[in-house]
């Protein structure tokens, strides 16, 4: 399980990081000071694929760690957040 989150948190950086990556190359793109010929350059490099994407992220329940059912609020699953509010160790 620790492997699974360590693995998932390295991938969350990487999407943020690829992200904002691609917003400065577009900015870069759209910039109408920069020549015609960086602009290509920074098109081609805008085009290539990552393998890491938001899509691909999933989000886990912080106790059980499944991946169905998750509350995004809470990161509980329903299963669980339903016992701990019968149980009374959430409030609400």
């Amino acid at each position: 399980m620790v492997c699974k989150i360590k693995k998932d948190l390295k991938l969350r950086k990487k999407v943020i990081k690829v992200f904002f990556y691609k917003q400065l190359l577009k900015s870069f793109i759209k910039n109408p000071k920069i020549s015609i010929e960086e602009r290509q350059y920074l098109k081609y490099k805008f085009n290539f694929k990552y393998k890491f994407s938001i899509s691909k992220l999933r989000n886990h329940c912080i106790i059980s760690q499944n991946t169905h059912s998750i509350y995004k609020y809470v990161k509980l699953s329903r299963h669980l957040f339903k016992k701990m509010v019968l149980n009374g160790n959430l409030p609400g």
